[in-house]
């Protein structure tokens, strides 16, 4: 009996208790102990890789070292039949982890997934259990994790976007309603194109210089052909003759209204050029051959008709309606030579002909526009919807038309010759003469042929915009690809020179593809940073608060959450679509991680991974952190160059750790989605983190006692 009890008390492993080799704390759980020496547990088969063609003078502890720096490794066991070595690893996430860093790698073996016969995914398997939501939040590792996870897991904030650009009912609204220009306009990004000063992005177009060369040549050209007309002395005068009044010869083309002194040899109609004519034969076929005279009093007829309508409606006080379909003139014919005048969105774009009779009638336009500017007059009346003004861009008067208003005095138009959209005071534009009003526009706009209305990113706009400095491309489409209800042509441009497809070009850029290989797997410094703007009496809108327990918010300004909110929407896409179900990213490496609350798919950064096939993911866009199921993560995409707009700010007068009293009071008062004025913005740019100032918050907070110092800084 007494060496029963003896027995009882006797403890195997007393002697071993202070012994450094035996009893230590390690990073990962278990990760000394021998699962051979543990009686109680079952001993299980761990998921494993085969490599094959080991270089003979490869040895185990090269393998471990290899293998160790992507998962842990548990084992590795050789086959001498085969040449084979088989290596076990801890969990399926250190497996899969190495499996992708060593499945094209330089060593010159080959990786393969130990698995069953009968399993032909290429995904390891992963544990039946691990597959069940309930099960799984059960087997998080929650004790070796040195990053705090989120308390709390709140729904994602949503923001109303802002009102359109034009808030009418249009044929072609999705020109102007939503283009790739908001930030730009709204100062918060650069408008200038650091490697070329006449192209400006927040316009979304070219800001052309007329070289003195191609000015000389329009001034010479224009003379040869129409002369010049001196109101002070009242002579027309070219470089052939001079007289009192212009010659009859000088007309209005049928087609287009250009001036013109070109005319038909049957009829006596005016052209500028053979292609209006051809482009008007339905028309034209019906009175070619008659007097000149008939054809004359029929234009004259109509103007002066159009002109008495806008008249009588100007005297009854009456705004004159725009027309959509007349902002752009017949688009040149397919195979014509274009370059692209201004960027709406990665799929439309405006195009102008290059044409030589149209190139010179634009530059003589815009250089008559030039010589006008001395006697323009600033309107002196709120401009009517759809009438034709001069605005002043840089150095150059340009045609705009408005297109809606925006409060009392702004108001949204598009320069015609172009095609870019923007917003000005009405008190800065001036009145245009009448003959720039039934001048033609200069500027087409067209769909992008196959491209979608992707989200632009930085790479994409700077393709674009290369495109912008008046480079050539070559136009194509068919009649088929006209769309009635927008009145637009969905078109294909190719370059030039390099016969590059400019359309599949944008989708190889946009398009999401999962890497393929190590130099494509991105890191947190793969993606630009923009920090808040820092001063006095900013407004941020919170973007998670689950973390408040350290005094730590997530904030970001209501423009780039709008920014955010819309490139949502391309990761939704590719996570829908990724071919890979399974995914363990590498310690500070960038993923799209699905969030279990609303099971949206968001950009991700892995913090830590500690075997359980859970890694830490902080949702960078938001700033909470969740232990994510590795297949509820997917690789990240390199065309995926969207910044992070969301920073991380440390509310001045909260100390370090909050007691739950304080954080469920500051929760009220800061809620996700809320829009907080600060009374102090500073960044910290060596540990990226920003300081705010919420004063009121601080009162608030002391007047209820649940502060331990006063502060109102």
């Amino acid at each position: 009996m007494e060496d029963a009890d003896a027995f009882k008390e006797w403890n195997v492993m007393e002697k071993h208790y202070a012994n450094a080799e035996f009893n230590q704390y390690v990073s990962e759980t278990g990760v000394n102990l021998d699962d051979g020496f543990q009686p109680t547990l079952i001993k299980k088969a761990f998921p494993y890789l085969i490599f094959k063609n080991v270089p003979k003078n490869m040895t185990n502890l090269a393998l471990l070292n290899i293998c160790s720096k992507y998962g842990l490794v548990k084992e590795i066991r050789y086959n001498s039949k085969t040449n084979w070595h088989f290596i076990d690893f801890a969990t399926v996430a250190d497996a899969q982890a190495v499996c992708q860093n060593l499945e094209r790698n330089s060593y010159g073996f080959q990786v393969v997934i130990g698995k069953k016969k009968q399993i032909t995914n290429d995904q390891i398997p992963l544990d039946p259990i691990s597959s069940a939501q309930s099960s799984s939040i059960d087997r998080i590792d929650r004790v070796n994790r040195a990053y705090l996870t989120s308390e709390k897991l709140h729904a994602r904030p949503y923001f109303a976007p802002c009102a359109p650009l034009v808030d009418r009912n249009l044929q072609n609204e999705f020109i102007f309603n939503d283009d790739a220009h908001v930030l730009e306009r709204q100062g918060v990004k650069n408008k200038k194109n650091e490697t070329n000063e006449n192209v400006e992005y927040y316009t979304g177009r070219a800001y052309i210089t007329m070289p003195d060369k191609m000015r000389k040549f329009v001034e010479n050209k224009s003379k040869k052909s129409l002369g010049t007309y001196d109101e002070a002395n009242e002579t027309y005068s070219n470089v052939e003759f001079t007289q009192r009044k212009p010659p009859s010869k000088v007309n209005k083309c049928t087609l287009c209204k250009r001036d013109c002194d070109s005319i038909c040899m049957r009829c006596r109609a005016y052209y500028c050029g053979v292609e209006c004519q051809k482009n008007n034969w339905d028309e034209h076929r019906r009175i070619c051959g008659r007097p000149r005279v008939l054809q004359v009093g029929k234009i004259t007829e109509i103007n002066d008709d159009k002109q008495n309508r806008i008249a009588l409606k100007e005297n009854l006080g009456e705004q004159e309606e725009y027309d959509v379909s007349e902002i752009s003139k017949k688009i040149p014919r397919s195979g014509s030579i274009v370059t692209i005048t201004a960027i709406a969105k990665t799929n439309v774009v405006f195009i102008r002909s290059k044409d030589c009779d149209d190139i010179e009638s634009f530059f003589k336009t815009v250089n008559n526009l030039q010589k006008q500017s001395k006697t323009l007059n600033i309107i002196v009346k709120k401009p009517r919807r759809g009438q034709i003004l001069i605005n002043k861009f840089h150095d150059e008067y340009c045609r705009v038309m408005v297109l809606d208003h925006i409060g009392i005095e702004e108001v949204v138009i598009l320069y015609v010759d172009y095609g870019n959209v923007d917003i000005v005071n009405f008190k800065h534009l001036y009145e245009v003469h009448d003959e720039y009003i039934q001048t033609p526009f200069y500027a087409v706009p067209v769909m992008l042929k196959d491209v979608s209305d992707y989200y632009m990113t930085e790479e994409i706009r700077n393709f674009m915009y290369t495109y912008l400095n008046d480079n050539n491309v070559c136009l194509k489409y068919i009649p088929e690809d006209f769309i009635p209800n927008k009145g637009v042509y969905m078109i294909e441009l190719i370059d030039e020179q390099s016969h590059q497809n400019f359309n599949k070009t944008i989708n190889k850029l946009a398009i999401p593809r999962e890497p393929v290989n190590d130099n494509e797997f991105c890191f947190k410094d793969y993606l630009q940073e923009v920090p808040l703007p820092n001063g006095d009496n900013i407004e941020l809108v919170v973007m998670d608060n689950s973390l408040m327990h350290t005094a730590l918010i997530y904030c970001t300004t209501k423009l780039y959450a709008l920014e955010i909110q819309k490139f949502n929407r391309e990761l939704q896409k590719y996570a829908q679509n990724a071919s890979t179900t399974c995914y363990a990213p590498r310690i500070n490496e960038l993923c799209i991680a699905k969030y279990s609350v609303d099971g949206k798919w968001y950009r991700g950064l892995s913090l830590e991974l500690v075997g359980d096939g859970h890694p830490s993911v902080m949702f960078i866009d938001y700033g909470n952190i969740e232990c994510v199921r590795i297949d509820d993560i997917r690789p990240y995409p390199p065309q995926f160059t969207f910044p992070i707009y969301t920073s991380d700010c440390e509310i001045v007068g909260l100390t370090e750790k909050c007691n739950k009293k304080l954080v469920k009071k500051l929760e009220e008062l800061i809620p996700v989605g809320a829009v907080i004025k600060c009374a102090h913005v500073k960044s910290c740019k060596a540990d990226k983190f920003h300081t705010i100032s919420l004063p009121h918050i601080i009162r608030e907070l002391n007047s209820l006692g649940l502060l331990e110092t006063k502060n109102e800084t």
